[in-house]
This record gives structure tokens, sequence and C-alpha cells, in this order.
């Protein structure tokens, strides 16, 4: 009887529901129902929409004023695909070449245009408040781009990888600018920003804020070659000069010292830099990839190296650290190809150098072996205790490597030495051998193991010296190394 009940219930309200909505639909029919009507027109039927008009499956409502009226046959050009919710959330043609948004969209969703090669131009309406990450990423043919009045955010990877977007121009009530919403732009030589913005403006197509004291963003085709900071500035943003391709040269004021990441990362011409003294922070990839710098002057008040802070640096050729320098995190110099020397101040509690090797103080770990190290043998210290994780990486120059007894091996000690023809394991307990079973997992083929007499049998069982294709068995002095 119950469950009965609820029946006739729910028949009743479905019944009620759709003889309002046969009514309300009989209203447009006639004109009737003003701005009302509207919010409940939006929430009818599948949509598509072409040339300003939306067509909707069956019934079609065309946009008149601020009410959608019925109209009993419409165009079916299904270019851009809305949602009920007036919502742009993709196009049906990825070879569409001219997009016009229609007037009354609120929001272009995540990715709806990615990919579209050949689109050359877009109308944006002003009534777009939101366009979602991704959106018009990878639209490689698009040139220009007007944001509507009431966007507030340019979200990551709008226009990423719009590889001949020229200008963007920005509207007065953005407030918001992901660091990589142009990411890949590297055509893209300016941004301008409407007088009315109030958190930002432009000079020369770069970006800062308002007063002028902070610098957000410079394009990656900026019309400047030798980028002289303004003595009024008080911050870089992170990632402000990301990917800049024009920039040689920075003068920074003494008045900036605290930096963020990305500051200069892919500025694949920048040549010199300086960084004021009494920075305490290089943070992470804040040089990365800037494969036209030589040289760079690490002041003394720098106490922290982050994870690649100038990975990448393929020109670099060498680097002193200062006193103060307490810690470097992993992959700091990652990249480097033409680095060949290290050096650290006498006086640095926590790191040493020895011939242009870098150790902890103590000499224990090898912290970094410079890729273009010119030494053609080396021979790991005896103090030392832990080989870390691709320590001998692209060494350029490196053919034969002997390492001692004591010696912890992890992961991947050595990656992509093409020169590395012979390593001399001077182990002579191999199968309780401190070494990670993926120790040598990036060593070439063509590399010959040397092992103590007696060894060898006992080496071509373990996967450990899988990698090796030649294994031979030589005679080591008592120390181990011969």
């Amino acid at each position: 009887m119950f469950l009965q009940k609820i029946v006739i219930l729910h028949f009743n309200l479905y019944f009620c529901l759709n003889f309002k909505m046969k009514l309300r639909l009989r209203q447009l029919r006639q004109g009737g129902g003003g701005a009302a009507a509207y919010g409940e027109a939006r929430l009818l039927g599948g949509v598509a929409v072409a040339g300003g008009a939306l067509a909707y499956e069956k019934p079609c409502y065309l946009l008149d004023g601020d009410v959608y009226r019925i109209q009993e046959t419409c165009p079916m050009d299904t270019k851009l695909k809305i949602n009920e919710l007036h919502q742009v959330y993709g196009v049906e043609d990825k070879e569409v070449t001219d997009v016009v948004i229609p007037d009354g969209v609120d929001v272009i969703k995540p990715h709806s245009f990615k990919g579209c090669r050949k689109l050359k131009t877009v109308k944006i309406p002003d009534s777009v408040g939101t366009i979602g990450p991704g959106a018009f990423a990878d639209c490689s043919s698009l040139k220009e781009i007007v944001l509507p009045q009431n966007l507030r955010m340019i979200g990551a990877n709008v226009f990423a990888g719009c590889t001949s977007l020229r200008k963007v121009s920005i509207q007065e009530n953005v407030t918001a600018i992901a660091l990589t919403a142009f990411d890949g732009c590297k055509r893209l030589k300016e941004l301008t920003v409407s007088p009315a913005n109030g958190k930002y403006c432009s000079v020369d197509g770069i970006i800062y804020n308002k007063k002028k004291t902070i610098l957000y963003m410079v394009p990656a085709k900026a019309k400047i070659s030798d980028f002289v900071v303004d003595k009024k500035i008080k911050k870089i943003a992170k990632g402000a000069f990301r990917g800049c391709q024009t920039v040689e040269s920075v003068v920074v004021p003494r008045s900036i010292t605290k930096w963020n990441d990305y500051t200069f990362q892919d500025c694949k011409n920048l040549r010199t830099i300086n960084i004021p003294e009494g920075t305490t922070e290089i943070p992470f990839l804040f040089l990365s990839g800037c494969s036209s710098l030589e040289e760079i002057t690490i002041p003394e008040s720098v106490e922290y190296i982050f994870g690649s802070a100038f990975a990448r640096c393929s020109s670099l050729r060498s680097i002193t650290l200062p006193r103060n320098v307490s810690v470097i995190f992993c992959g700091a110099f990652d990249g480097c190809d033409s680095l060949e020397r290290i050096e650290v101040d006498p006086n640095n509690e926590k790191y040493a150098s020895v011939d242009g090797v870098l150790y902890s103080k103590d000499m224990h770990r090898i912290r970094c072996y410079p890729a273009a190290h010119p030494a053609e043998t080396f021979t790991v210290p005896s103090t030392v205790t832990v080989i870390e994780d691709s320590i001998f990486s692209h060494c350029k120059h490196l053919k034969e490597l002997h390492i001692p007894d004591n010696s912890y091996l992890c992961e991947n000690v050595i990656k992509n030495c093409p020169a590395l023809t012979a390593i001399h394991l001077h182990i002579k307990d191999i199968k309780g051998a401190p070494i990670n079973m993926a120790a040598f997992f990036g060593v070439h083929a063509s590399c010959t193991l040397y092992v103590p007499k007696g060894c060898a049998d006992e080496c071509r069982k373990l996967l450990t010296f899988a990698p090796f294709t030649v294994i031979r068995e030589e005679e080591q002095g008592e120390d181990g190394i011969s």
C-alpha cells in the first residue's frame, strides 16, 4: 500500500511539471514572459550554435533581446557545441577556420577548441565571464584575440601552444593571469591592457601592476633585448620572463633580493644577468633552459640553491659556490652539458671541491660530477660511502671509471656517458655488495666491466650486471684500487 502511494505521488508530480512546461512554452510562442522566461528557456533542450543562432534539436529557441523565442525551424549548423547552461564545450569540426560565439554564452569550457590548428579568428562576446583551462590550446593559426569585457581570469594553458599568436587585448575586469596562460606562444609580441583595468597595466607590451611596482609578464617576442628593470620595481612575479626569446641581458636593481620560481626559465638568448647581493635563495627552475648563459656570479649571501635552478644551461662552463651555500637540491645542474668545473669557497662548511668535482664537506658523497669535466679517467675517492642517482650523467669525456669497495651505488649511477668504455669495480664480495639492482641500467652495452679475480662468474648470475655484455677479471691491489 505504501509503495502504491509513492508511485501515485511520482506520477502526479510528473504530470504537474509536464503541464507547467507546456504552459510556459505556449507563453514563449506568444512572445510573453520577458526576462523571467529567459531563465526558464535556458534549461530547455540540447543545443548547437553558429553565426549567433542557437540551434536546438526540437523545438528551436532564438535570442531576441533578453528573451529566447521559439522558432519552428532553425539552422542546424553545428560548428559549436553549447549545452543548456550556455556553456561552449566543443566544436564539431576541428578544421574550422572562423568562429563567432553568440551573445548570451557565459562560459567557454576547458579544451573546447584545443587542437583546432586552422582556427584563425575568434569573436568572443562580452557575456563570457569564464574561459576554462586549455580552451584554445594548440590553435596554431590564431594570430590575435580580444578578450571579453566580463572575463576575470585568464586560466592555465588557455592559449598554450598558439604559436602564431601575436597580440592579446586584456579588458578591464581581468584580475588574474595564470603562469602558463601563454606557454609556447613563441611569436607573442604584445600584451595590451585596458586603461580601465584596476590591477594591471601594460607598457611596451609588458604587463605590470597598476602602480608599476610589480613586473608580471614579458611576452616571448618582447621588443627589447637589453632589459633594465626599473628601480621602482619591488617584485618580479613567478615566471615573469619565462620563455622570452628576445631578451639577451637583464640588469636588476639592488632592491630585488627575493625571487620566485621559473623567473627566467627557457630564456634561450639570455647571456648575462646580475643577481643582487642580499639574495638568499636561488629558486626552483630559476634560470633553467637559459642555453646561452655562459657564466653566472652567485652572491655571497646565497644559502639555498633549489632543484633545477640552473638545469639545461648548456653553455655554462664553470660556477663558483660562495661560503654561505648550505643546501643544493637535486638536479640543480642537470643538463649543463658544457660545465667543466664547480669551485667552492674554502670556508664553506657544507661543500668542497676537488679538481672541479663537487663533494660534501666530509668527502662522503659526490654531489655533482660536471658533464664536461675534462678528465678521461676518474677514481672515486675511498672516503665516498654513497654514489647517488645519475651522478655520472651525460659525461662527454669520461672513458674509464674506478669504484671503490666501500661505496653504496644508488639507482642509475651512470647514465648516457657515450665515451665510457670501462668500469673497474673494486669490490671483492660481489654477492653481498651494496649495489642497487638498477645501478648500471644506464650503461651502454659496449662498456666493459672489470672485477677482481674470481668474481666474473658470480657477476654473470646477477641481474644487477645484466647491462654488461663483457665482464672481465683483473688483478687489484690490496686497497682495492690497482
